[in-house]
């Protein structure tokens, strides 16, 4: 929900407690700080939250003077910070900290959840998206695709402009039964969201099953899932012909419901095919071709692919 917190339109004070109580289970007590600080850190992370987070005010100022204000409501007497520069401050000592402890706690609510599993396993859809931010020369440094590669080595001067774009690039794994943004991972305009999914494949539970647009797809990508034990479903776009698109980087064989995947650098390599299984559905009027792995004895974990 968005926050207002101005006048006739202030959130019910009952309804701030709702959504700051599981910040509160948060596990603080480990952080050490400054003799001198004061600010309560429970209120630094509800505060940050709702600066950031639920509010349409459209400066950082007035941001955080509804954030404080909603703050104190629902927290009560307790010391905050007097003006966002001070919540900077906390931010820069311990913000990395409380976000960890924080995302950590969230993270761990779901799995109580009586959503938690859908058909069997927990479930999260993935996908990725780029975002513009300031042309800095640090943020130049750390996102642009640029600031990897010699300018020599690009053709000509267009080329170069474009990788000099700053862009921050965000994969996100959204757990489909609560609907709660679990897990992520951000790069630069020259990370693919194949990489940034395969770079936090270690933070998902067990028996996890990742559904993924039509971008998700490689035979050394399907085994990297394959091999951490989890399960995925693939959607192709209408226009999207994922059989065809993989046969352009290697052999893909029919046999009855069988689809055989071996890409030419397996083949040189000695590695064996991957095997998937056709299956057709109707979803609503429209048939829908998929393409899956069924679970062998290796204990590689089943996939589905949609193709059609």
């Amino acid at each position: 929900m968005s926050h207002q917190d101005k006048g006739a339109l202030r959130t019910p004070v009952a309804e701030l407690k709702e959504l700051s109580a599981p910040i509160l289970d948060v596990d603080i007590g480990g952080i050490s700080r400054h003799g001198n600080a004061v600010l309560d850190l429970t209120g630094v992370m509800i505060t940050t939250l709702l600066t950031f987070g639920w509010n349409r005010q459209q400066t950082l100022g007035g941001r955080f003077d509804d954030a404080k204000t909603a703050t104190k409501r629902s927290l009560g007497s307790v010391v905050l910070a007097g003006s966002f520069q001070a919540l900077m401050v906390a931010l820069r000592g311990c913000g990395d900290l409380l976000g960890s402890l924080l995302s950590d706690h969230l993270v761990s609510l779901p799995s109580q959840s009586k959503d938690w599993l859908l058909y069997g396993r927990p479930t999260f859809a993935v996908d990725g998206s780029q975002f513009a931010v300031p042309r800095t020369s640090k943020n130049l440094a750390a996102f642009a695709a640029a600031s990897r590669k010699a300018k020599s080595n690009y053709k000509n001067a267009s080329d170069y402009a474009k990788a000099k774009t700053t862009q921050i690039a965000v994969s996100l794994c959204v757990h489909l039964g609560t609907g709660f943004p679990a897990f992520w991972n951000f790069g630069g305009s020259a990370d693919s969201e194949r990489g940034l999914l395969l770079s936090m494949l270690d933070r998902l539970p067990e028996n996890a099953r990742l559904v993924m647009d039509a971008y998700y797809f490689g035979f050394d990508f399907w085994n990297h899932l394959i091999d951490s034990g989890v399960t995925f479903v693939v959607r192709a776009g209408k226009n999207i012909d994922l059989l065809g698109q993989l046969s352009m980087k290697g052999k893909v064989k029919c046999r009855g419901m069988l689809v055989l995947y071996w890409p030419q650098n397996a083949i040189d390599a000695g590695h064996p095919p991957i095997v998937l299984s056709l299956v057709s559905v109707m979803v609503g009027r429209k048939k829908m071709v998929l393409v899956y792995r069924a679970a062998m004895g290796s204990g590689r974990a089943s996939g589905l692919v949609a193709v059609s």
